[in-house]
C-alpha cells in the first residue's frame, strides 16, 4: 500500500499516527510513505537527527522509515570478548606493527574458547566498533564492503585491554554511525567488576 502526503498538515497527521501506532508499523502499510513535493532529503535528514533523540524517534517523510537515537553500552561481555580477540590475534601476529595486524573470522577466534557462554559473548561483540576498539575487514578499495564476521583489533582496542586508556561508557547511534560519546568514562577494569568479574582472572586464562 502506498499513501501520499499531499501537504505538511497531512504528513505532520500520518507521523502522528505512525508514531502512535509504532508496534504495527509494517502491518499499517506506510512503508511507503511519500513526502510533500518540494521537501529535500538533506532538510529531512537534519529534522531525522533532531527528532531521533526524542523519545520514541521519528518517521522519515521522505520513505517512511522509522528512525531512532539508540544508546549501546560498554558490557562486560563485549569486554571479555575484546580480551580473546586481543590474546588470539596478537599471539599469531608477532612482530607486526598494528597497521599489519590481520584480520580474522569471528568462528575462529572463538572456536576453542572453554568455559564461557560463546553465544553470549558474541551477542553484542560487533558493537565494540562504536568505540573503533575493533574494525571490520575492508573487500574492495573502490567501495565501503566488509568481509562478513572478518574483524581486527585496534589500537585503541589493546590500549583499552591493556589498562592504557578508558573510553566513554555509552555511545550514542543513529542509522548505525555514531552521534556522540557520553563524558562518562570507564576502563576495561571497571566494567568488569561491576559485573563481579575479576580483570586479571579472564586476562591470564
Amino acid at each position: 500500500m502506498e499513501h501520499t502526503a499531499v501537504n505538511e498538515q497531512q504528513l505532520k497527521s500520518i507521523n502522528e499516527n505512525l508514531a502512535k501506532n509504532s508496534d504495527n508499523f509494517k502491518l499499517l502499510g506506510l512503508n511507503q510513505l511519500k513526502g510533500v513535493p518540494g521537501l529535500s532529503t538533506t532538510d529531512e535528514a537534519i529534522r531525522l537527527v533532531e527528532e531521533s533523540k526524542k523519545g520514541k524517534g521519528a518517521v522519515c517523510a521522505c520513505c517512511g522509515q522509522r528512525v531512532k537515537l539508540y544508546k549501546r553500552q560498554l558490557r562486560s561481555n563485549m569486554c571479555i570478548a575484546l580480551i580473546i580477540m586481543y590474546d588470539y590475534i596478537l599471539s599469531r601476529s608477532q612482530n607486526k606493527s598494528i597497521e599489519e595486524l590481520d584480520y580474522f573470522s569471528l568462528d575462529e577466534i572463538f572456536k576453542d574458547v572453554e568455559g564461557l557462554d560463546t553465544k553470549k559473548l558474541l551477542n553484542d561483540f560487533t558493537l565494540l566498533k562504536y568505540w573503533d576498539a575493533i574494525a571490520p575487514m575492508p573487500t574492495r578499495k573502490d567501495k565501503i564492503v566488509y568481509k562478513r564476521n572478518y574483524f581486527t583489533i585496534t589500537d585503541i582496542g589493546i590500549r583499552f585491554v591493556l589498562r592504557e586508556i578508558a573510553l566513554p561508557k555509552e555511545a550514542f547511534v543513529y542509522n548505525n554511525t555514531v552521534d556522540s560519546h557520553s563524558n562518562n568514562f570507564v576502563t576495561i577494569e571497571q566494567v568488569l567488576e561491576a559485573s563481579g568479574i575479576n580483570y586479571e582472572t579472564i586476562f591470564n586464562k
